[in-house]
C-alpha cells in the first residue's frame, strides 16, 4: 500500500481501487485527499453488503439503536448507499430524520456524524444546510471537514458567507475543501477569497481556486492551469502520487476548455500525444476540440469584467 502524510498522519491508500468504490471526486475540482483516503479505507476495510434489501432507513435505524462500531458502519453505510441512489431517495423527510440523527450525534464517535455529513451531502436537501453550519464549532476536524464538504454539494447560498469566515484557517485540508465548496456553491461573493487563495502557501488549494475561478469563466488561475497541465512538472513533486496527478491533469483540461483557452493548446497537444495515461490523452483530445482553432482567453479577465 502507498502511504500519504496529511498534517502529521499518515493515512493509507490501496494501490487499486476497485471500480465500484465510492471515490468522492467532483467534476471539476481536486478533492481533497483525506475524504478519498478515509473513504476507500472503510471500504477496504469492511467492504461493499451486497445482496440484502436494506434501505435508507434500516440504515438510519441502525445508526439511532445500533451499539458500539455498529452505529458509525451504519452511517458509513447510509453515506454510500444515498451516494449511489440519492436520486431515488429525494424525499424530504429522510433528510430531516438524518439531520436530527446528526445533532443528536454530537456525543457519540465523531465517525456516526462525518459519515451522516456525507449522507446529508448526497441528499442535497436544504433541510440539512442549519445542522451542517451548526457543525463548524466541532471539536473532530473530520466533522467539520465533511460539513464543509456537504454544504457546497447542496449547494444553498446560506453556506456562502459561513464558508467565507473560515476560508483563511490555520487547517490545510479544511482551507482547501472550504475554497472547494465554494467554488461549487457559484457566489460572487465567493470570488476575492478565492483569488487570494491562487496564492495560498499550499499547491492544492491553489489549484482548487484556479478550477473554481474557470467556472466563473475567470482566468485568473491561468498560469495555475498550466502548472496543472505539465506532467512533467507534477513528476517532480513528491507531494502527490501518480493517481492524484492524473486527475490533477483531466481537471485543468476541463478548466481550459470553459475558458477557452488556445495558450494551452501546446500542453493539451503534447498530452494528446505522449501521456502515459489514456484517461489524460483522451481528456486532453476533448479539451483540443472545446477550445477550436479560434479559441482565445485574455489572462487578465476578472469575472464580470467587461
Amino acid at each position: 500500500m502507498e502511504k500519504e502524510r496529511i498534517e502529521g498522519a499518515i493515512i493509507e491508500e490501496p494501490e487499486e481501487v476497485p471500480q465500484s468504490t465510492w471515490v468522492l471526486v467532483g467534476q471539476f475540482f481536486v478533492v481533497p485527499v483525506v475524504i478519498v483516503a478515509l473513504c476507500v479505507g472503510i471500504f477496504i476495510l469492511f467492504g461493499l453488503i451486497t445482496g440484502d434489501a436494506r434501505t435508507a432507513r434500516d440504515y438510519l435505524e441502525e445508526v439511532r439503536a445500533g451499539k458500539g462500531n455498529r452505529r458509525w458502519q451504519a452511517a458509513f453505510e447510509l453515506s454510500k448507499y444515498l451516494n449511489q441512489k440519492g436520486s431515488q431517495n429525494k424525499e424530504s423527510r429522510l433528510a430531516r430524520d438524518i439531520s436530527s440523527a446528526f445533532r443528536n450525534a454530537k456525543d457519540d464517535d465523531p465517525r456516526v456524524r462525518q459519515y451522516l455529513a456525507l449522507a446529508m451531502g448526497s441528499l442535497r436537501d436544504g433541510v440539512a444546510v442549519e445542522p451542517l453550519l451548526e457543525s463548524f464549532d466541532d471539536i473532530s476536524p473530520e466533522v467539520r471537514l465533511f460539513s464543509v464538504w456537504a454544504l457546497g454539494e447542496i449547494r444553498d447560498a446560506r453556506a456562502v458567507e459561513p464558508l467565507l469566515k473560515i476560508v483563511e484557517t490555520q487547517d490545510h485540508d479544511l482551507r482547501k475543501m472550504t475554497i472547494y465548496s465554494l467554488g461549487l456553491l457559484q457566489d460572487a461573493r465567493a470570488l476575492p477569497a478565492l483569488h487570494a487563495a491562487l496564492n495560498d502557501n499550499h499547491q492544492d488549494v491553489r489549484w482548487n481556486a484556479a478550477l473554481a475561478l474557470a467556472r466563473f469563466q475567470d482566468a485568473s488561475g491561468t498560469e495555475i492551469l498550466h502548472q496543472m497541465l505539465d506532467r512533467k512538472s507534477l513528476d517532480s513533486s513528491s507531494e502527490i502520487n501518480e493517481q492524484q496527478k492524473s486527475e490533477a491533469i483531466i481537471n485543468a483540461t476541463r478548466a481550459v476548455a470553459l475558458l477557452k483557452d488556445s495558450s494551452a493548446r501546446t500542453l493539451l497537444e503534447e498530452l494528446k500525444a505522449n501521456d502515459p495515461d489514456v484517461k489524460v490523452r483522451s481528456a486532453a483530445i476533448e479539451a483540443l476540440k472545446e477550445i477550436g482553432v479560434s479559441g482565445s482567453v485574455d489572462h487578465r479577465k476578472k469575472a464580470g469584467s467587461p
